[in-house]
């Protein structure tokens, strides 16, 4: 299952796949760790003061060094950057401390293994709140990161991104809370571990794995081939419905739109 996860989701740049994270710009340090989900950078750009400044990647070990034969070249305008492992390097080198570095990023795939959490109730979850206090519960920091999903008798039933964990009967989301108002003691709810894929074609994560088994199988012919026709289905659905960010048909992802000078231009 998790090798069919990864091969859906490694097959083209999928748009629920890109995330962002910050960081600061440290006086005169040029190595920054990347973000710990990484798994291909899209770009990177420094906000001094209300501007960003967004440099261009050398890929070169050699043009990095040349660039950086000398260490003593510093300024708050980053102009090229540098990936080696898991840091990035700026050239200049920042000069200025507390600058934020935005990174836009593909994140990294991880293997669904996690059982569903369930013990306890909800007593307070607020409409257009994100505090969650449970009862009976024993929520540990492991499970920021995961989702909760209220059931729907008591709630709305989506599932929301869970922030940090305070102690066992406290957590935080990671956005605004939109169902009903959980009243004292009734929320059950649930905490899982969630595919990246959009919810509608989770099921793509069992298909495949139940044609391979059926396919092996001396009298699984014919439930192979219907595994395999759902899985082939449902995956092209996906390419179709999630191929781009949004439903807007006028935009196309390939067109390459250049902003336009209007100064070059002649007018009477």
């Amino acid at each position: 299952m998790n090798l069919t996860y990864r091969r859906i989701l490694g097959s083209k740049p999928w748009w629920f796949l890109e995330t962002s994270a910050t960081d600061t710009t440290v006086a005169s340090q040029q190595a920054y760790d990347l973000p710990y989900d990484i798994d291909k950078l899209n770009t990177v750009y420094v906000t001094v003061s209300s501007t960003r400044y967004t440099p261009q990647e050398i890929v070169g070990r050699d043009a990095w060094d040349v660039l950086n034969s000398t260490t003593s070249v510093t300024s708050d305008i980053p102009e090229f950057f540098f990936i080696q492992e898991d840091t990035i390097e700026f050239y200049p080198t920042p000069s200025s401390a507390s600058n934020t570095i935005t990174y836009k990023y593909k994140k990294r795939v991880v293997d669904l293994e996690i059982a569903d959490y369930t013990t306890g109730t909800i007593t307070t979850l607020t409409n257009g709140g994100t505090g969650v206090v449970g009862n009976g519960t024993t929520w540990t920091v492991a499970m920021a990161g995961r989702y909760i999903k209220i059931d729907p008798d008591a709630g709305d039933g989506h599932w929301y991104k869970i922030a940090s964990v305070t102690n066992t009967t406290t957590l935080v989301l990671d956005r605004a809370y939109q169902g009903t108002t959980v009243a004292a003691g009734s929320g059950t709810y649930t905490i899982g571990q969630i595919p990246i894929l959009p919810e509608n074609y989770h099921e793509l994560i069992v298909l495949e794995p139940s044609y391979k088994y059926w396919n092996l199988q001396n009298n699984g012919v014919n439930r192979a081939d219907r595994f395999k026709a759902q899985f082939d289905e449902l995956l092209a659905q996906l390419l179709t419905d999630q191929g781009k960010k949004t439903t807007n048909v006028s935009v196309g992802t390939d067109t390459d739109y250049q902003i336009q000078n209007p100064n070059i231009f002649v007018t009477l």
